[in-house]
């Protein structure tokens, strides 16, 4: 009865590693996507959420303002740092994005949303 040699069990462990690293790193771009997906999710409804509050006002809310208009105190997390998007009480910045001067939101992250 004859076992595997050292070559073969080399070879086996080589390919195993090989495919384990495919699948890791296929994992990890999954879950950057994820979190850019959910992340523009969240921009999407503080776009809609200042345009409404641009419509019944007629001006530009601040991050403050906005949070309060926002309508049953939806909790909007930011997938990034699993944080409450709007300004923490005593900062000075927001969680990747900023309403400018016409009512637009900016952001660090990229979205194929589109600007009203």
């Amino acid at each position: 009865m004859r076992g595997f040699t050292l070559l073969e069990l080399v070879v086996v462990i080589a390919i195993i590693a090989v495919i384990s690293t495919l699948g890791i790193s296929a994992i990890e771009r999954y879950n950057a996507a994820t979190k850019q997906t959910q992340y523009c999710v969240v921009l999407n409804t503080l776009r809609t959420s200042v345009t409404n509050y641009i419509t019944k006002y007629h001006k530009v809310p601040t991050a403050t303002e906005l949070q309060e208009y926002i309508e049953d105190d939806e909790l909007l997390v930011n997938p990034y740092t699993n944080q409450n998007i709007f300004l923490v009480v005593g900062s000075t910045t927001t969680s990747g994005w900023n309403i400018d001067q016409y009512g637009y939101i900016q952001s660090t992250v990229q979205c194929e949303v589109i600007n009203e």
